[in-house]
């Protein structure tokens, strides 16, 4: 995510990038999405953005500005097809063991873990994953442009 410098030292080439795969891509996917919904009066879409796209965080300027894009394109969709029966979240991921986490030294994640993170743990994909079929179902049926921060209390304190 990000990393490579002040919102100053990053290169025009990597902020393209990053806002054409992270804002963009999701743009380009929603619009899809909702053309097959709307004739059926019927969707759901879950975006994922970040708890990045909820705060700031040094060094990250571009991922940080492509989601919280999809923050606002998330809520804006909500608006805009909600009475069409079209349902639009997004889940907002915290520090999830995934590839991107072993690139974080050991030192990096023990201070996430033992001093930021009130669980004390980092998250699964698989918690993720069952966010995300939760917006999808009809157990979320009156959620609608909302952000499930799913951080294990990391923003909390």
């Amino acid at each position: 995510a990000g990393g490579i410098g002040q919102i100053h030292e990053i290169p025009f080439e990597s902020w393209e990038r990053m806002i054409s795969i992270c804002l963009s891509g999701v743009f380009y996917c929603m619009q899809e999405e909702l053309k097959c919904m709307l004739p059926k009066g019927f969707g759901r879409i879950v975006n994922v953005s970040s708890l990045a796209g909820l705060n700031g965080l040094a060094t990250a300027g571009d991922y940080v500005a492509a989601k919280h894009g999809v923050i606002g394109l998330t809520k804006t969709a909500a608006l805009e097809y909600g009475a069409f029966n079209v349902r639009v979240n997004a889940v907002c991921p915290g520090f999830i063991q995934t590839a991107i986490m072993d690139d974080v030294s050991q030192e990096v994640q023990d201070y996430i873990t033992q001093v930021r993170v009130p669980m004390k743990r980092i998250g699964t994909a698989k918690e993720v994953a069952e966010a995300i079929v939760w917006l999808l179902s009809d157990s979320s049926s009156y959620v609608n442009g909302e952000n499930l921060l799913l951080d294990g209390g990391f923003k909390a304190g």
